[in-house]
């Protein structure tokens, strides 16, 4: 084996010599990086998924509880306590307040007809707000607050309409207590 020969095999042997240390050690920290980013955005997709479905379960609630209303005002769950849906608990408030309804006066013939044919007095509608937020037993607050998911459903409402529900109709005009609350809603002293 000549010089040339010599020097061109260890050149070659220094090409084909493998990776430093150094080498490995910067892949390993870019692997590690990469890893922690993807763990940390699903960490992050998970908490907003969390809060997503919490903010959900509060409009359910707060329409199961605008219907429980609607139907039997006294069946509503005691307030003091959380209101148990799926895997969370939740807190809720309800207000109710009359609602005055003003109406332009170049219209008045045409909202007296129509009050005529619809049986609807815009002088006896009802506002019905609930608010339903995270109770502190599931994460959230003991009463409402900026941070826990919460939701405000409002729903106006004729009280004196109570055949919007068949079966709550028929409650009510069967119990005694049902056709004295309906009588007394008829004759204006109601609510």
């Amino acid at each position: 084996m000549t010089g040339r020969d010599a020097r061109h095999a260890r050149s070659a042997g220094a090409r084909s010599r493998g990776i430093t240390f150094l080498e490995v050690v910067l892949s390993t920290v870019i692997l590690a990086m990469a890893v922690s980013a993807m763990a940390s955005s699903c960490g992050f997709l998970f908490g907003v998924q969390t809060r997503q479905q919490r903010t959900l379960g509060c409009a359910e609630v707060a329409n199961r509880l605008i219907l429980q209303y609607l139907d039997d005002q006294k069946s509503l769950p005691n307030p003091d306590l959380p209101v148990e849906y799926g895997p969370a608990q939740y807190r809720w408030h309800l207000e109710k307040s009359r609602v005055r309804v003003v109406t332009d006066p170049a219209l008045n013939q045409a909202v007296q007809d129509r009050r005529i044919q619809s049986g609807l007095s815009l002088d006896r509608l009802e506002q019905i707000t609930v608010t339903v937020w995270l109770s502190e037993r599931s994460g959230g607050a003991r009463t409402l607050a900026e941070g826990p998911p919460s939701v405000t459903l409002t729903r106006l409402t004729d009280p004196v309409k109570v055949y919007r529900n068949p079966d709550s109709f028929s409650n009510l005009i069967n119990s005694e207590e049902g056709r004295r609350s309906l009588i007394n809603m008829l004759m204006g002293g109601g609510q």
